[in-house]
């Protein structure tokens, strides 16, 4: 992800975070599910930013985009696993950086 587009980074990240907190659960799970690629790929680049803000509120959006993937049971389905899976790499390997605000 381009270094240069900080405003479109932390407007998309504002974006989902407020549709994710303020939607009907049902109808934002639901698109959700449906980009789920689309937003675990942009959420894994926002992760490699070098702006301590993009990343603390990246953090945020991909624990409430989790959260919306999983079922009324809590479960996440075996179709979203490897959304999670990558996030969780993603972020994994930014907290074994070194040297990150």
């Amino acid at each position: 992800m381009k270094e240069n587009n900080n405003d479109y980074i932390t407007y998309s990240l504002e974006v989902l975070k407020y549709a994710f907190k303020n939607s009907d659960p049902a109808e934002i799970s639901s698109t959700a599910q449906q980009h789920c690629d689309d937003i675990s790929n942009f959420l894994v680049a926002a992760l490699e930013h070098h702006q301590a803000r993009i990343i603390s509120d990246t953090l945020r959006v991909a624990g409430l985009f989790i959260i919306q993937l999983k079922d009324l049971e809590g479960n996440l389905g075996p179709e979203f696993e490897g959304a999670a899976k990558l996030l969780f790499k993603g972020i994994n390997e930014k907290f074994q950086k070194k040297d990150i605000d």
